[in-house]
């Protein structure tokens, strides 16, 4: 039993071809992430695979999706790992904290807050975690401090106070950050204060120096335009605030006005007072790709593009136009916005991709976006660099809602990519059965095979949906048959819940793996290397032959003597209690 490698350059294209190794563990994945920041609290829009490969995850980083191939090895099954290698060292101790503090961290100690208003911010809970993920962990006590604020209604607890400085080994303590006066009243609209501040002589560009990502360097009117306070923008503007001021990591107020809480009147503003339309962040992205992907209002879009905005911009990770990062991540408001201003429909990414490929891949995709791509004149049989349609696309991601609405369109669904892979090898490959009925019944044929000879159950034994594999198998799905490199169904399968409907459909328990790499190995075989107790018992049940040998004369036990693992020499034992011989 054993499993299927992808090789292909982009998502949409399975690159099926036999493995050359076990085990099967599902590699981690390689993807690189491109993220965002949205404003004063980090929100991320990850970029899967773009910033390695460019594409709508057409093409999955190997072992994504599907189990790592078999290693070969000198000996007959395989290199062992060693369990000390894997053990973890020691932990380090923690810090005791001092006395009177409240441990918010192994390595930071910090003092109950004086309250901080959280403006009731729905992306509250999602920042934190951004912040703690990426141990940005000053970040992360900052986003934490109105829930701590609430310890001064807990007895024992310290009172009310500023945040303490972080205390953090080998370091200097100094305080999480350092916000003025005026960047609070900006930050709540509060005219008075700011008129106030601005009387007292206070820098209208004043800077937050201590910080971290979007805190540090950040000006009054970026926080009066990422909270969408456009009073106290305007009152910034008019006091001679620097619209194209930079944070820490490029971005500027025009970038916040794109957002989620910016509207069509402050990117007037911040344009009228010289914003640059076209500048670009660290990573790349404009304001115009920025708004695709979290303005709410079409008014923004165009604002921005009477402004200057270059409409086809490139994103340097990926090629992408601002269609596309829409259409990615299922932002309708903004496409519909973009497609009015012009965009190009066919414009490709640096894989190929189309807008349309890109809304099928779906990041946060949904059928609004294909709809309104489909009723622009979007190409439905446009192809990837390897031939990949937008429809198998889809089916590659579960996308059996996407695959419906592309169907009803005139999609093809016998479109094949570059290596013969049909949408339902796609569908079973991801473990779709939705997608698979959907298919089947648009014509697909369920035993078609690509240019390896691999079919769509071979596929789907390995994806861990059996309900792929009832799907493919009702659907009149061939159980005894093999692909260019010498594997069946059930050689393939991995685990009881794919061995099982497979040995009811009749499958051959007794098949011969012809694979250079496995001569003459047995499902049993793959059973037993694997230490899959149930699944040496269906099969020992079912008939398989407990005394076969490989090409090198060796038995299943034998096999399971030489693995040597605690499974393993369970399923001996039960090789032995059915009279089976070394």
């Amino acid at each position: 039993m054993a499993v299927l490698k992808t090789t292909s350059p982009v998502t949409g294209s399975l690159a099926f071809s036999a493995p050359k190794a076990v085990p099967r563990k599902t590699a981690p994945s390689a993807s690189a992430s491109l993220a965002w920041c949205v404003g004063p609290l980090c929100m991320g829009v990850v970029y899967g695979d773009i910033g390695a490969r460019a594409s709508p995850s057409l093409h999955p980083p190997a072992g994504v999706g599907a189990p790592e191939p078999r290693q070969s090895s000198s000996a007959c099954c395989g290199p062992r790992h060693d369990p000390a290698s894997l053990e973890p060292g020691p932990r380090p101790p923690r810090p005791k904290p001092p006395p009177g503090t409240t441990p918010a961290h192994p390595s930071i100690q910090i003092s109950a807050p004086a309250p901080v208003p959280n403006d009731s911010n729905p992306m509250h809970t999602h920042q934190t975690t951004s912040a703690r993920r990426t141990r940005r962990l000053a970040t992360a006590v900052l986003l934490l401090a109105p829930g701590l604020a609430l310890a001064q209604d807990i007895p024992d607890m310290p009172g009310p106070g500023p945040v303490a400085p972080q205390e953090i080994p080998g370091q200097e303590a100094r305080p999480i950050m350092e916000l003025l006066p005026i960047h609070h009243a900006a930050r709540r609209g509060d005219l008075d204060a700011l008129r106030a501040e601005l009387a007292k002589g206070v820098d209208v560009d004043a800077r937050v120096k201590v910080g971290q990502t979007w805190v540090l360097d950040s000006t009054p009117l970026m926080w009066a335009v990422f909270q969408g306070e456009y009073k106290a923008a305007e009152l910034l503007v008019a006091a001679g605030a620097d619209v194209n001021a930079e944070a820490d990591e490029g971005t500027r107020p025009l970038y916040w006005a794109m957002s989620r809480n910016g509207s069509p009147e402050l990117v007037e503003l911040l344009i009228q007072a010289g914003a640059s339309t076209r500048a670009r962040r660290w990573d790349g992205s404009t304001p115009l790709s920025f708004g695709a992907a979290y303005a709410r209002d079409a008014g923004q879009i165009r604002e921005l593009l009477k402004g200057g905005a270059d409409i086809e911009e490139r994103h340097e990770l990926g090629r992408m136009t601002p269609l596309m990062v829409a259409a990615r991540v299922g932002n309708a408001v903004t496409l519909r916005a973009l497609i009015e201003g012009g965009a190009r429909l066919e414009a490709r990414a640096s894989n190929g991709a189309t807008p349309l490929m890109w809304a099928a891949e779906g990041l946060r995709s949904n059928v609004e976006t294909i709809e309104a791509l489909i009723e622009a004149g979007a190409d439905l049989e446009a192809r990837a660099d390897d031939g990949s349609t937008a429809i198998m696309i889809a089916a590659l991601h579960a996308g059996h809602n996407r695959v419906r609405a592309l169907l009803e369109a005139g999609a093809d669904p016998l479109a094949t990519n570059s290596r013969g892979d049909t949408a339902v090898m796609a569908a079973a490959r991801k473990g779709d059965p939705h997608s698979i009925d959907l298919l089947l019944r648009a014509g697909v044929d369920v035993n078609a095979s690509n240019s390896d000879g691999t079919t769509a159950l071979m596929l789907a034994v390995t994806n861990g949906d059996p309900a792929s594999v009832r799907a493919l198998i009702r659907n009149g799905a061939k159980v005894n048959t093999w692909n260019s490199n010498g594997w069946s169904p059930l050689l393939l399968a991995k685990g009881v819940w794919a061995i099982e409907p497979l040995v009811d459909a009749g499958a051959d328990v007794n098949a011969v793996c012809t694979d250079k790499s496995y001569p003459g190995w047995t499902p049993l075989m793959f059973a037993v290397y694997e230490g899959d107790l149930f699944s040496v018992r269906k099969l020992i049940n079912a008939g398989a032959d407990v005394n076969a040998r490989d090409s090198a004369g060796r038995t299943p036990l034998t096999i399971a003597q030489i693995r040597n693992t605690s499974a393993s020499l369970r399923a001996a034992e039960i090789l032995k209690s059915r009279d089976a011989r070394p």
